[in-house]
């Protein structure tokens, strides 16, 4: 399999209901696995194609009770790469459990470049 998401991508993250933007990695494994590292935490994902640039991916994380609660962070998201495959974008809807036991949801826009090996 040669899909255009594979391999690692740098990337800012910014979400709908705060200015603060996130910079982490994602990298895309050619099973269908992912790893997501922020500065703040790491995530786990499988993804699956639904065209040659683009993808469906599915994400968690556990949520400690350092955090403010006890749960599962997870999302959902759709992944397209440009035609030169350099650059991603990703459109994600992030859930996360409230102590009162609700999930707060919160959408994300992820875009990103390709990190290419540098002689």
């Amino acid at each position: 399999m040669n899909h255009a998401i594979l391999g690692v991508w740098a990337v800012e993250s910014r979400y709908d209901d705060r200015p603060r933007i996130d910079r982490g990695t994602f990298l895309f494994h050619p099973d269908g696995t992912a790893s997501i590292a922020y500065t703040e935490y790491s995530a786990h994902a499988v993804w699956q194609a639904s065209s040659e640039h683009d993808a469906t991916i599915t994400g968690t994380r556990p949520v400690g009770p350092d955090e403010g609660f006890v749960g599962w962070f997870t999302f959902q998201a759709t992944a397209n790469v440009s035609a030169d495959r350099m650059t991603i974008l990703i459109k994600a809807m992030q859930s996360r459990p409230r102590p009162d036991g609700t999930l707060s949801e919160q959408r994300a826009t992820i875009t990103g470049t390709r990190v290419l090996v540098r002689p």
